[in-house]
Order: structure tokens, then C-alpha cells, then sequence
């Protein structure tokens, strides 16, 4: 029996759902067409229709009609909404994909998500701040960024430290740091006590 939440909520069986609930999660504010969903996924819209209808009837998103189109959006409000984006975040949303991304970098020891996506106050222009430990090579690196960038619809900072830099830094109480470090993280990569 898969009691994995990926499982539970048909992700494993549906790359369309997985797709429009990782893109609806990632921007909860956002309204899209099926079309601009069918671009952004890269999922036939007859597919994606067959979703919507599902997701729609059980409440978790919203529509309203813009002339003869329809126009759909994550219903905020639902009693689950704040237990779902949790859920969702870690195993197809933006966690889990900067999480895929950084796992294939070797030589990332460590990584996690602070600012205002770790402290629950993200909006729909906000970027995401990255911390990463590791020696790792910056192109690739930016190349995975991108990726992530292009898929999310948003931009990331990322603040890199090798591991020497990063415990002579800390011993010396570097203030960006000590803010950093005051602050709720959400952990990617690597174990968490590093980044403590």
C-alpha cells in the first residue's frame, strides 16, 4: 500500500493534475485560460479540461467566465487550502521542484528556502531566496535556476557559501547570516543541523 501523499492525491497517475496543481499552488492568485495552462504544462488542453472539471467540482478552484472563455483560479478559501499547500509544495510544487533540480548538482551539500516563502508571506511577485552550501559550480547551477525560474514564474536569488565560508562566516556572526539564520527556513538538501 503507497501511503505517500503523492499517492493519495493521484499525482503518480496523473501528470496533468500534478501539473495544474503544482502550477495553481506555486501562484494562488493567479487566473488562467486552459490554453495558458496547456502552454505553461506542456499537457494537450483535453487533458487538462478533464482535471479542471474534477478540481472544480470538489471545490478547489474557482472559475468565472470572461466572454465565451473560462477562466480558472485556486479557490484560497477552501477548508483544506493551508494543509493542501503543505502537501503540495513537498511533493510537486515549488519545494519539491527546486528539490529535483538541486539533487541533480553533486556537490550541494545543503539548501533551503528563506524569506517570505519560509515565513508563509509569499504574493504573487514575490521571488524566492535560496541559500545553498557546497562547492558547487556556478553554471550549471544558474542553468538549473533558470529552469526552475521558467517553470515557476518567478525569480529566484540564490546566496552561495563553499562549507569553509560558510562556518567562518557564521563564527564571525556575519549579519546576513544571523538574519538568515533568526528566520523560519524550509529545508531542501542536506541535513538541517548544517544550516543552523
Amino acid at each position: 500500500m503507497n501511503y505517500s501523499p503523492a499517492a493519495l492525491f493521484g499525482f503518480e497517475k496523473s501528470k496533468a493534475r500534478r501539473a495544474l496543481v503544482a502550477l495553481f499552488f506555486t501562484n494562488p492568485e493567479q487566473e488562467y485560460f486552459p490554453r495558458q495552462l496547456e502552454r505553461l504544462s506542456g499537457i494537450f488542453v483535453g487533458n487538462l479540461q478533464k482535471e479542471l472539471v474534477k478540481m472544480e467540482s470538489a471545490g478547489l478552484l474557482e472559475s468565472r467566465r470572461l466572454g465565451k472563455l473560462k477562466l480558472y483560479k485556486l479557490n484560497v478559501k477552501h477548508p483544506l487550502y493551508p494543509e493542501l499547500k503543505g502537501v503540495v509544495s513537498k511533493t510537486v510544487g515549488l519545494e519539491a521542484m527546486i528539490r529535483g533540480e538541486l539533487g541533480k548538482l553533486k556537490s550541494v551539500e545543503a539548501a533551503c528556502i528563506y524569506g517570505s516563502f519560509a515565513r508563509g508571506e509569499a504574493r504573487a511577485d514575490s521571488d524566492v531566496d535560496l541559500l545553498i552550501l557546497g562547492e558547487v559550480e556556478e553554471k550549471p547551477l544558474i542553468r538549473a535556476l533558470k529552469r526552475l525560474e521558467d517553470k515557476l514564474r518567478r525569480e529566484i536569488n540564490y546566496t552561495l557559501y563553499s562549507q569553509a565560508d560558510w562556518t567562518k562566516r557564521r563564527t564571525a556572526k556575519d549579519p546576513f547570516i544571523m538574519e538568515v539564520l533568526k528566520q523560519p527556513r524550509i529545508p531542501l538538501l542536506g541535513e538541517p543541523d548544517v544550516l543552523r
